[in-house]
């Protein structure tokens, strides 16, 4: 069986969109944790109080929570590919904003959007991937992806120490986020999930009822 065989859409677009996406599931978790390693220069730069730097770390769960919801059923009732975009934009954006920070309101309003765009991008991204492959090789696929979470914590601080040594904090949050608008920008070239749902049965679930189900799930809640 050749590669092809194994693929839904060619192997070169397969191929530029698994990059693209491994490299922003990387930077997912660069933004969302790696960077942190630039919060003692910055704290010692700003003269914020311990209780700010905490809410920089933990805001970014309360921006995904408040969006995971909302962008994962947006992505399911209209592009996959868009969604992810937008997304990678919104957490870009929100590492640049943390790079000119100068009060606490402009730092946790930065990595609350951090948040916010890393909400849903595991589960969409993971959903456009399955769509190019054929189901039997779905658990190789993912399985390499996911290592993607590994590296990107690894090199992100790693990386991240070393922008702040050689050029301050503030270069290693627009590094972060700029190299996200990149990829941002590449993924508009990406092949958007293919789906053999028939006509009728899309865009048949209301956002209302999506928030009313959920609201009634007691073990999620919990």
């Amino acid at each position: 069986m050749t590669l092809r065989d194994k693929l839904s859409i060619s192997p070169a677009r397969f191929f530029y969109g698994f990059i693209v996406l491994y490299f922003l599931f990387m930077l997912d978790f660069a933004a969302r944790l790696g960077i942190t390693s630039a919060f003692p220069s910055m704290k010692s730069e700003l003269g914020f109080s311990d209780t700010t730097i905490g809410f920089a770390g933990s805001i970014v769960l309360a921006g995904m929570t408040v969006f995971v919801l909302p962008f994962s059923f947006i992505a399911d009732k209209t592009s996959k590919k868009r969604s992810l975009n937008v997304m990678s934009v919104i957490w870009g954006g929100g590492c640049c904003i943390c790079g000119a920070a100068s009060s606490a309101f402009t730092l946790l309003f930065g990595r609350f959007l951090v948040g916010a765009g890393n909400a849903s991008y595991a589960p969409v991204s993971v959903a456009m991937l399955t769509s190019w492959v054929n189901r039997p090789y779905w658990g190789t696929i993912i399985g390499f992806y996911n290592s993607a979470m590994s590296l990107g914590l690894a090199l992100g601080t790693s990386i991240v120490g070393v922008l702040v040594h050689k050029f301050g904090w503030r270069a290693a949050f627009y590094g972060v986020g700029l190299l996200t608008l990149i990829f941002a920008v590449c993924s508009l070239s990406v092949s958007d999930a293919k789906t053999n749902k028939p006509k009728n049965e899309e865009n048949s679930v209301r956002l209302s009822e999506a928030f009313s189900f959920t609201l009634k799930n007691k073990t999620l809640l919990l």
